[in-house]
């Protein structure tokens, strides 16, 4: 009984949880220092429905001319998502680093 429990537990915490990912852009010849702005995006229905709006990248970026903006699921949105997930809400972190 217990191994079943625990069986349907592991499957139910796999299917609920999504990997990892980054998606990095170079703007420019990319970050120099060590500046970094991050914000969160929130989706429902398990990415497919934005909730907010993107962020201004531009505004996050502040003039500078040479950026890199990193898109990512990162571990704590899996753990973030691990709870608002039951409802369909999913978050993801862009950052940029100057």
């Amino acid at each position: 009984m217990l191994r079943k429990f625990a069986a349907a537990l592991v499957l139910l915490v796999s299917l609920m949880s999504t990997g990892c990912y980054t998606n990095r852009h170079i703007v420019g010849h990319g970050a120099k220092g060590f500046g970094r702005i991050s914000a969160k995006q929130w989706y429902a229905f398990w990415g497919l429905l934005p909730i907010t709006s993107d962020p201004n990248i531009n505004a996050m970026a502040a003039g500078a001319a040479d950026y890199e903006i990193r898109t990512q699921f990162t571990f704590v949105d899996g753990l973030i998502s691990l709870v608002t997930s039951l409802v369909t809400i999913a978050p993801r972190t862009v950052e940029v680093r100057k």
